[in-house]
């Protein structure tokens, strides 16, 4: 019964290195066209990842894009206004994403059922009409066009949609490893286990304050792809 887990855990290690050379050697046939489509599905993919940790937590959130918009415009005003490099601001972006979720989580993550989506969808909508109220800041519904592609890192030039898409692939999988690591942690097993039944859970002794704790603190990491 021991080796359950560990042939589970190599199979699964497996078809993750089969799933990731395939990956690889996807752009090889593509066209120019087909390589941007790929590269948009992997950000929006990449997104999709730090949304399963919230439904894992027994919630939809409606504010997923709008937090996602949060650190885009972040990464842009920075980029393009403020004279950072894009490196910096690949690391202040998200950051500064994940302080809105973060004190967005707070009285969220309290609530239950109906009254999660319809707070996290009232947060976006507010946020959204943030992005499009604040023209001189935003651009409005036009947002911030010409952004520029990221500089060469380490002689590798990113102008082209081939290095682009393995950019886009590093971190998908960082943020797939990252959070696969929270999933089969105690605290994603508390965290599932709360969700299925968080009166049960508390009354065989599971802090049910615990993984509300550690929601708050992982919620930022939905927010990579921003």
């Amino acid at each position: 019964m021991n080796r359950a887990p560990f042939m589970f855990t190599a199979k699964g290690a497996f078809f993750g290195v089969v799933a990731l050379c395939a990956l690889a050697i996807l752009p090889l046939g593509l066209t120019n066209y087909w390589q941007t489509a790929v590269i948009l599905f992997g950000i929006n993919a990449t997104v999709l990842l730090g949304y399963r940790l919230i439904t894992t937590m027994g919630g939809w959130s409606f504010a997923q894009v709008a937090l996602m918009g949060l650190g885009a415009y972040t990464m842009a005003l920075m980029t393009m206004s403020g004279g950072w490099s894009f490196w910096a601001a690949l690391v202040a972006g998200p950051l500064v994403a994940g302080i809105g979720a973060a004190i967005l989580a707070y009285p969220v993550l309290r609530t239950r059922h109906y009254y999660f989506f319809l707070s996290t969808s009232a947060a976006a909508e507010a946020i959204r009409q943030c992005f499009l109220q604040f023209t001189n800041i935003t651009g409005g519904a036009y947002g911030i066009p010409f952004l520029k592609r990221p500089p060469a890192f380490a002689e590798i030039s990113f102008q082209s949609n081939f290095n682009f898409y393995y950019l886009v692939l590093l971190l998908f999988t960082v943020v797939f490893a990252v959070l696969y690591s929270v999933d089969r942690s105690n605290v994603g097993r508390t965290i599932k286990a709360v969700a299925a039944n968080e009166e049960l859970s508390e009354s065989i002794g599971i802090n049910t304050a615990r993984p509300l704790r550690a929601s708050e603190l992982f919620f930022w990491l939905r927010l990579t792809a921003s």
